[in-house]
C-alpha cells in the first residue's frame, strides 16, 4: 500500500506507516516473490469480490433499517441513536462498493500495486480523483462518528437502568439529537484537514503505462510529521480504545444492575419496565458487538504496526476491515431478533401487508 490513508480503527497501521515512510514514498517487501503473489491473490479476492458483496448487502439492510426507523418514529431517544449509527454505518460500507477504489485495484499486480493509482489521465483522471477524495472523506467521517455513538447508546442505557424515574427528564429526544449532531460536527474539521494532506500526480510505471496516483501534499501543512504523531497517539486513541473501554465498562455496570433488579423481581412490575428491558438488551448488544470487533482491530493494529512487509500488513488490514464491515451490517439482525416492534414492521414490509 502506498503512504498512509488515515482512518479511525481502520487507520492505526496506516497512520503508523505514514510515520515510518516519511522519507520514502513506497517501501519494499522482504517476502519472496512467490509469497507476494499469493498474498496479492488473497488481496484481490478480498478487495474485488468479498468486500463489495458484503458492502452491497450491508447497504441494503441498513437502508431497510432507516425505513423501519422512520415508520417507528423518532420521538424516542433510542431511535435517534440507532438512526445516526445506521447513517454512519452506511458511509463506512459505501467505500466497499466504491467503483473508484475497485478501478484503482483492478488489473494491478504485485509490482504496480504499491502505486495504488488509476491507469487514466486528463479530465477523466481529474474526475476520478475528485470522487476518490469525496469518498474517502465521507468514509472516514462515518468511521469516526460510529465510534462515538455507541458511547452515547451506553450512556443512555446507563441512565435508564440506574435512574429510571428521572430518565425521561434527563434523556430527551432534543438533547440526544443535539449530542448526535455535535459528534458529526466535532470530527468534520479533522476530516477536512486530512483531505488536504494528499494530492495526485501522474507518472509512468516501469512498463511505460501512464498512471495517476496519490501523493503526500506537504505544502498544506509544514510539519506533517508532527501532524501524524498527533493523529496516531492522540486522536486515534480518543476514537478507538477509549470508547471501547467506556462501552465495556458501561455495559458491565448495566449488566450487574439488571441482575440485581431481576433478583428483586422489579423488572416484571409494569409493561413499561419490560419495554425498557427489551430496549436495553437491543442497545447493549449493539454496543458489545462494536466493542468486541473494534477492540480486536485495535489490538491487531498494535501487533502488526512494526512489520516491514507492507503487502502482508495490507492483507491483515483488509481482513479486519471486512470484519468491521460485517459489524456495520450486523446491527440490522440484532434489531430484528431483539426488538419486537422493529421485527413486526419488517415482517409487514416483506409480506406486503398494510
Amino acid at each position: 500500500m502506498s503512504a498512509s490513508i488515515h482512518l479511525v480503527f481502520l487507520g492505526f497501521n496506516e497512520s503508523q506507516r505514514f510515520l515510518n515512510l516519511s522519507s520514502n514514498e513506497t517501501s519494499q517487501d522482504s517476502l519472496p516473490d512467490i509469497e507476494l503473489i499469493e498474498i496479492d491473490k488473497i488481496l484481490r479476492l478480498l478487495q474485488l469480490c468479498i468486500k463489495p458483496v458484503v458492502g452491497a448487502f450491508g447497504l441494503f439492510v441498513n437502508t431497510l433499517t432507516l425505513i423501519i426507523l422512520c415508520k417507528m418514529g423518532l420521538k424516542k431517544a433510542s431511535n435517534i441513536l440507532i438512526l445516526n449509527l445506521t447513517l454512519a454505518d452506511c458511509l463506512i460500507l459505501m467505500n466497499s462498493v466504491n467503483f473508484v477504489h475497485l478501478l484503482a485495484r483492478f488489473g494491478h499486480d504485485t509490482i504496480s500495486f504499491n502505486f495504488y493509482g488509476w491507469e487514466l489521465s486528463g479530465d477523466l483522471a481529474g474526475f476520478v480523483v475528485i470522487l476518490d477524495r469525496l469518498s474517502n472523506s465521507l468514509h472516514y467521517w462515518g468511521s469516526y462518528v460510529s465510534t462515538g455513538i455507541p458511547v452515547l447508546i451506553t450512556l443512555e442505557r446507563f441512565i435508564a437502568t440506574f435512574f429510571p424515574l428521572k430518565f425521561k427528564q434527563i434523556v430527551t429526544p432534543k438533547r440526544v439529537f443535539i449530542l448526535n449532531v455535535a459528534i458529526w460536527l466535532i470530527w468534520l474539521p479533522w476530516i477536512l484537514s486530512w483531505s488536504l494532506l494528499y494530492t495526485f500526480v501522474s507518472s509512468k510505471l516501469p512498463n511505460g503505462q501512464l498512471i495517476t496516483k496519490r501523493k503526500r501534499a506537504t505544502f498544506f501543512i509544514k510539519d506533517i510529521y508532527l501532524y501524524s504523531l498527533i493523529d496516531v497517539y492522540v486522536l486515534n486513541f480518543l476514537s478507538s480504545i477509549i470508547p471501547v473501554c467506556l462501552v465495556c465498562l458501561g455495559c458491565l455496570c448495566i449488566g450487574i444492575r439488571v441482575k440485581l433488579f431481576r433478583r428483586e423481581r422489579k423488572l416484571l412490575a409494569t409493561s413499561s419496565t419490560r419495554s425498557s428491558m427489551r430496549t436495553t438488551r437491543t442497545l447493549v448488544s449493539v454496543s458489545l458487538i462494536f466493542s468486541a470487533i473494534n477492540g480486536c482491530y485495535f489490538i491487531v493494529g498494535l501487533l502488526f504496526s512494526d512489520l516491514n512487509t507492507t503487502l502482508f500488513i495490507t492483507m491483515v488490514d483488509e481482513i479486519m476491515r471486512l470484519m468491521l464491515n460485517i459489524c456495520s451490517t450486523s446491527n440490522f439482525f440484532v434489531y430484528v431478533i431483539l426488538n419486537s416492534k422493529f421485527r413486526r414492521i419488517f415482517m409487514t414490509m416483506i409480506t406486503l401487508r398494510t
